[in-house]
This record gives structure tokens, C-alpha cells and sequence, in this order.
């Protein structure tokens, strides 16, 4: 059994990156999220608590199921750099993207309470 065991740290490993890496992603989609919600401070503390169970229930049971819960430095070290990469890809990128549809949405938001028809054909000849 403990032959078994070594052998297959690299996929455990490697599993517990996939782990963190989702993580990390749900935590992104909960800051996008917030990007249209009216209350941020209790949205904030809602989501980071959904995340933050998410990630111990993600960590306990993997390391349950695939480790038979003993906990070991590399699989707390291989969490963590799931985490750190999907942070380092996907920052960036998510930023950008939810700044457009922030911006997006602020510009239609506006354009549907001034009553601005400025954009369409129509309202340009009415003018």
C-alpha cells in the first residue's frame, strides 16, 4: 500500500493544483458578479463566504479521497500553487473582460434613464 501511495503523489499533486485552480476561478466569478449588484458589503461577505467554504469543502475532501486525509506540506503547497496560477493567467485577462461589460452595461444603463436615442437612426432623424 505504501508503494501505491508514493507512486501516485505526482497526480494527487497534480490534482490538488487542479483544486486550488478552481478555487481561485470562483472567486473570480464572485468578483464579477459584484460588479452588478446594488449592496456590495453584504454581497461581499456572502460570496466570500460561499468561496471560502467552497475552497476548505474542496480541500477536505480531496485530501480525504485522495490522500486518505493525511495532510501533507505538498499537498497545502500544491493548493496553493493552483491558486497563484490561475491567478497569474487570469487576472488580466478577467480584469479586462469585466471592465468592457461593466462598462457595457453603465453605458446602456444610463443611455435607458436619460431616454437617449442619439445611437439609432431613427432618433437621430427625429432631432
Amino acid at each position: 500500500m505504501l508503494l501505491y501511495e508514493t507512486q501516485s503523489q505526482p497526480l494527487i499533486s497534480l490534482l490538488f493544483i487542479l483544486a486550488g485552480f478552481a478555487c481561485a476561478f470562483l472567486f473570480d466569478v464572485g468578483n464579477f458578479i459584484l460588479l452588478f449588484v446594488k449592496m456590495k458589503n453584504i454581497a461581499r461577505f456572502l460570496i466570500d463566504f460561499v468561496v471560502v467554504l467552497f475552497a476548505s469543502t474542496t480541500f477536505f475532501f480531496a485530501l480525504l479521497f485522495l490522500h486518505y486525509g493525511e495532510i501533507r506540506f505538498f499537498l497545502i503547497l500544491s493548493f496553493v500553487i493552483g491558486i497563484t496560477i490561475q491567478r497569474m493567467i487570469f487576472m488580466n485577462f478577467l480584469a479586462k473582460f469585466s471592465r468592457k461589460v461593466y462598462l457595457l452595461v453603465e453605458n446602456k444603463r444610463k443611455r435607458a434613464e436619460n431616454g437617449d436615442k442619439h445611437d439609432s437612426p431613427e432618433g437621430e432623424a427625429n432631432h
